[in-house]
């Protein structure tokens, strides 16, 4: 679920407002079911971010706090510092992150970092891997979910677990099941998920591809609509060869794989890395676009220094 810095609510917290040991600093970001502020503590060397819940009955917050304490620590997730409640809030205190990936690269010259946007979707391809590894199954892959950190090997870091779920129960694949409410991030899902079916790890894939070819031309054939029922239709009659025709030809044959996978077929991962590691190597090389953006360009969609 998208976390927006369009505020649509009033904030829960205000300047100054402390939190055991957390003073907040700034408003980071409102989304459907929290809002985020950066955090200081004398206790932490950098700043930190704490996402805020109103209690209800649905506690996302919590569960997304619950399963990234249960699963493995990776450099592609969040690290948690603190989970807590009070009368009339939960909130997790965690790593802060640089900007999403969908705000930097509408700073940049798309054309002139393909090189740079193949690497980033590696490390995309990398995080969903880790996650489905873990057990787990995102929910809402899209370029707002993806943001970066100030790391020269693992720039890209996934985050906003609120509707993940396991999809292995007592070591069965969960069923597949119909009618069930849409949730995430419409512009990047798949038709299975918007015709109501339960999504697997296909489904997440399949949100990436659609997710990098975002990234790398600026544009999807339905971008701006929000009717369901149409962007199901569109997407039903628009093949992927002809999305993926301004992307790198690896792609295309990328997606190939992705879109034919089944309902519970485990995706062949190694496979689709290794054609990812291929195409860059036949790319001609060049410094990531990251590292020579200018310092006064990160101030601008930026909360923490951006240096690697």
């Amino acid at each position: 679920m998208r976390i927006s810095t369009e505020m649509k609510t009033e904030k829960y917290l205000q300047q100054g407002h402390k939190i055991g040991e957390f003073v907040v600093s700034r408003f980071l970001a409102s989304g459907g079911f929290s809002q985020a502020y950066v955090v200081e503590s004398s206790n932490y060397p950098k700043p930190l971010a704490i996402k805020i819940e109103r209690k209800t009955k649905e506690n996302l917050l919590g569960k997304e706090s619950k399963m990234l304490l249960s699963i493995p620590e990776s450099i592609f997730f969040p690290k948690i510092y603190e989970i807590g409640s009070s009368k009339s809030f939960t909130f997790s205190v965690m790593e802060l992150f640089g900007p999403s990936l969908s705000k930097f690269v509408d700073k940049i010259n798309r054309g002139n970092s393909i090189y740079s946007l193949m690497f980033l979707a590696g490390e995309m391809f990398e995080a969903i891997h880790t996650l489905h590894e873990s057990g787990y199954i995102h929910n809402d892959v899209c370029n707002q979910n993806f943001v970066l950190r100030p790391d020269k090997i693992h720039p890209v870091c996934l985050i906003d677990f609120g509707i993940s779920f396991p999809y292995m129960i007592e070591g069965k694949h969960i069923s597949r099941s119909m009618n069930k409410e849409f949730i995430g991030t419409p512009r990047y899902a798949s038709v299975n998920a918007l015709k109501g079916m339960t999504v697997s790890r296909r489904d997440d894939l399949i949100s990436w591809v659609y997710c990098v070819i975002d990234l790398m031309t600026g544009n999807l054939p339905w971008s701006g609509k929000t009717d369901l029922k149409v962007l199901q239709k569109m997407k039903e009659k628009t093949s992927v060869k002809k999305l993926c025709k301004r992307c790198p030809h690896v792609l295309g044959d990328v997606a190939d794989i992705i879109f034919g996978l089944g309902f519970d077929e485990k995706p062949p991962y190694e496979q689709i890395k290794n054609k990812i590691d291929s195409a860059m190597k036949e790319m001609k090389s060049q410094v990531f676009v990251w590292e020579r953006f200018p310092a006064d360009k990160w101030k601008e969609i930026s909360v923490i220094p951006m240096e690697f």
